[in-house]
């Protein structure tokens, strides 16, 4: 977690909406160099609108998961119980010989991510039939399109949360030793993507994230006639970010959150209420990232 009581690092919005093609909307698996934060500041594997063009690969060694977030959406998702989930999963051998051929079986599942709760909430899944595991022979690429499934019920992806898809990938036969591996980051229809919904375009908005450095300014702490404290400050449009608060400073364990505050998305105004002040004789606050 970084936090310090004058600044933070948080995220610089730059809005992004792309309308995808008449009969799907198709989400890139990307990677973002750079070390640009989408989730707890860390993941560099995201999903996006804008498709790569340098092919990578993730290690594939017999049964692994890998985990994508997009950036917090700006508008709602809705999803209604005609549309349908896909995807397509594109693996790599490099393997000399056939004695590391392989097959496997594929899914993704989609959740919707809430960033300030930190859970997930199940949405839908795409998977290939369970009888027929696809073959990935030494020195090749292989790639298949994953079943569509109606959505069971309607749903609705709030604003500020993140799209999380979690690719699957269960040996079924052979061994691929070192040399298997998920491609991502490539072009679309050259490696791994999402199709969500399979059946429909979607419009989608959300706020790309970015390496930059905000600098919040804490700029009030003003005690109010119900004796709670209001916290107001700045930081980066859209961007989450924990209000902290302790009695003493020397003691670092002894910092809580308070109220966790997403920025506005226009001014990046922070505002905040401390309802337990009155409970201490004096308090020092401070802004941290989830």
């Amino acid at each position: 977690m970084k936090y310090s009581t004058l600044i933070a690092a948080g995220f610089l919005g730059l809005m992004t909406a792309q309308q995808a093609t008449a009969a799907s909307t198709p989400f890139a698996l990307r990677y973002e160099a750079n070390a640009v934060s989408i989730h707890n500041g860390t993941t560099s594997q995201t999903v996006e609108n804008t498709f790569g063009d340098s092919p990578l690969g993730l290690a594939f060694t017999g049964t692994n998961s890998y985990d994508f977030y997009s950036p917090p959406i700006s508008l709602p998702i809705v999803l209604s119980t005609s549309l349908k989930t896909g995807g397509l999963i594109v693996m790599s051998n490099s393997a000399p010989t056939a004695a590391n051929d392989f097959s496997v079986f594929g899914s993704m599942n989609f959740y919707d991510y809430d960033p300030v709760s930190g859970t997930d909430t199940y949405v839908a899944t795409a998977r290939q039939p369970a009888n027929s595991g696809r073959k990935v022979v030494h020195g090749k690429t292989a790639q298949w399109n994953l079943v569509q499934a109606p959505q069971k019920a309607a749903y609705t992806i709030p604003a500020g949360h993140l799209l999380h898809i979690v690719v699957s990938l269960t040996l079924d036969d052979g061994d691929p030793g070192t040399y298997g591996q998920l491609i991502y980051n490539g072009p679309q229809g050259a490696s791994t993507m999402a199709l969500f919904p399979r059946n429909s375009a979607l419009p989608v908005s959300w706020t790309m994230a970015s390496l930059v450095q905000i600098k919040p300014n804490l700029s009030s702490v003003n005690p109010q006639p119900d004796q709670t404290v209001q916290i107001n400050g700045t930081g980066a449009p859209s961007a989450y970010y924990l209000i902290q608060a302790t009695s003493n400073v020397g003691d670092q364990s002894s910092w809580t959150t308070i109220s966790t505050n997403m920025a506005d998305s226009v001014t990046g105004s922070i505002q905040a209420t401390d309802p337990d002040a009155v409970n201490h004789p004096f308090r020092f606050y401070r802004i941290a990232t989830p």
